[in-house]
């Protein structure tokens, strides 16, 4: 968190430095001088410059091309989005075991006037640039590894439409989705097309999952990010498919038909940023920060039955389900900053956005939704650490359930 630095100024308190230091704010930004005397001695950005270096204008390459490198093919066609500076010529490290691919069906055609006629959800293009940045990523040719077999484990992600995220990052009604095209959360960069719908013949994904890169390689996966509520689908993949391919899911079930399949996190509809006080109350733990012991905040009915057997538990003090947070006279930060325990209920989906949002906001999710896989694989994150999972059968005992967590499991 390079940012943190020219944050600490010599009056930063105790609990400022010390929070900063443990996020990895240098040494040097302890060093004398206002922010003001900084900031003209040329010593700190200045919120301009920042916002210059966060937004790259569309259509910008940066990838650094060696010598070693000029005559190889990079597939990366792709000019909305902004590619990581990277000297390529170690793409892969002698240490690495696994490559990160991706193909050239839609987004990333070479022909990029056909390209932008494929429609992009604004969150796969958020999952794209994550997959860019990734170390592992390699920018070449993906269709080699079946001509060039690799004993690196390989992992291809698809340049086209496969999310379906439409409620993010505006959430619901006429800006967030029209029945898949135009709204608000459809990319529009380099004036590329908005209309996002799906193909009528979901068994396109038979066509990815056995084209012969795939199919033919060995150590070679497909993957599928699924973001629709309806949960994860396999359309027309066949046993022998799906032991090529992996889904990763927003709404994956616990009964998932595959071993290799994974839950994805959603995105939070309205993430919350801490302040270096909150940040410090979180770590130490500091009971009063947090006078509220379970709140949840949205639609209750017509939801299923879970969230209105939730409202029932509403006593006014330090319980608070709601439809909105006017009704407690709270800002909706305040309300998620001040809890201790946050609900994240299924509605009318098995996964939650207040899932992410409670954790943004430094409070402990609550999970009402049988069968919903958590984000990621457990070698990767132990949820049991840090949510809280009660079964829909016991969310009449959620207070009681929660009273009986001790300060220590909580903290």
């Amino acid at each position: 968190m390079e940012h943190l630095g020219p944050l600490i100024t010599p009056s930063s308190s105790k609990m400022e430095r010390t929070v900063l230091r443990r996020h990895g704010a240098p040494e040097e930004s302890f060093a004398n001088g206002s922010q003001e005397e900084r900031k003209k001695s040329g010593r700190i950005r200045s919120d301009a410059t920042l916002s210059q270096k966060r937004h790259k204008t569309p259509f910008q390459q940066n990838v650094v091309k060696t010598d070693e490198h000029k005559d190889k093919a990079f597939f990366i066609n792709d000019k909305t989005i902004t590619w990581p500076t990277r000297n390529w010529s170690s793409f892969i490290p002698s240490n690495h075991t696994s490559q990160i691919l991706l193909t050239n069906y839609g987004w990333n055609l070479r022909n990029q006037q056909k390209g932008l006629s494929y429609a992009r959800s604004l969150r796969s293009t958020l999952l794209l640039e994550g997959i860019l940045k990734h170390p592992y990523f390699n920018p070449a040719d993906w269709t080699g590894i079946s001509s060039k077999p690799t004993n690196l484990t390989t992992y291809v992600f698809l340049d086209v439409e496969m999310c379906f995220e439409l409620n993010w990052p505006h959430y619901g009604g006429e800006t967030g989705y029209v029945h898949f095209k135009g709204g608000l959360n459809v990319d529009v960069v380099g004036n590329r097309s908005t209309t996002l719908e799906r193909d009528g013949d979901c068994c396109q994904f038979q066509n990815y999952a056995t084209s012969q890169p795939i199919f033919k390689s060995p150590h070679v996966r497909l993957i599928l990010l699924d973001c629709s509520g309806r949960g994860m689908t396999y359309c027309c993949l066949d046993q022998r498919d799906k032991r090529k391919t992996t889904v990763v899911s927003i709404s994956a079930s616990t009964t998932m038909q595959s071993k290799h399949d994974l839950g994805l996190p959603p995105p939070a509809a309205q993430p919350l940023a801490l302040s270096l006080e909150q940040i410090y109350n979180v770590e130490t733990c500091n009971e009063e920060s947090r006078p509220l012991l379970y709140t949840f905040a949205g639609a209750i009915y017509n939801r299923g039955d879970v969230r209105p057997k939730l409202k029932r538990l509403h006593n006014g003090n330090d319980v608070l389900v709601v439809r909105h947070t006017k009704m407690v006279n709270m800002t909706y930060s305040e309300f998620m900053t001040k809890s201790k325990f946050a609900g994240t209920p299924k509605g009318d989906n098995l996964f939650s956005y207040r899932f992410t949002e409670a954790m943004s906001a430094g409070a402990i999710p609550v999970v009402h939704a049988d069968n919903w896989a958590l984000p990621f694989s457990s070698k990767l994150i132990d949820w049991s650490k840090c949510v809280v999972v009660i079964p829909e059968a016991q969310v009449n005992e959620t207070i009681s359930i929660l009273f009986g967590i001790s300060d220590g499991e909580r903290c």
